[in-house]
C-alpha cells in the first residue's frame, strides 16, 4: 500500500531486514550455465557470512470471508 512506503522508517526496515534476513530463511535460484560446485562456491561467497539466528515465525493472517464477487478497474493517466 502506499501508505505503508510513505510511513516507511530506515529503523523499521532494518529491523525486518535483521529478523527475516536470516540464513535458514533463505531461497536461492541459480539458473544458466554454471556448475554445481560453481554455485557451492558462490552461495558460500555471499551467504557464508551471515551470522546463524533463529528462523522467525510466520506471521498468520486470517483473510475475511468472500462472500461473492469483487472487482475493481481503474485507468492510469495518460503519460504521453
Amino acid at each position: 500500500m502506499a501508505s505503508d512506503i510513505a510511513n516507511l522508517r530506515r529503523a523499521h526496515a532494518q529491523a525486518f531486514f535483521d529478523r527475516y534476513y536470516v540464513p535458514g530463511n533463505i531461497t536461492v535460484a541459480i539458473v544458466g550455465d554454471i556448475t554445481g560446485a560453481e554455485a557451492k562456491r558462490l552461495a558460500e561467497r555471499y551467504f557464508g557470512p551471515m551470522a546463524a539466528k533463529p528462523i522467525p515465525h510466520p506471521a498468520i493472517t486470517e483473510e475475511p470471508p468472500q462472500n461473492g464477487p469483487r472487482a475493481r478497474s481503474w485507468r492510469c493517466p495518460d503519460r504521453s
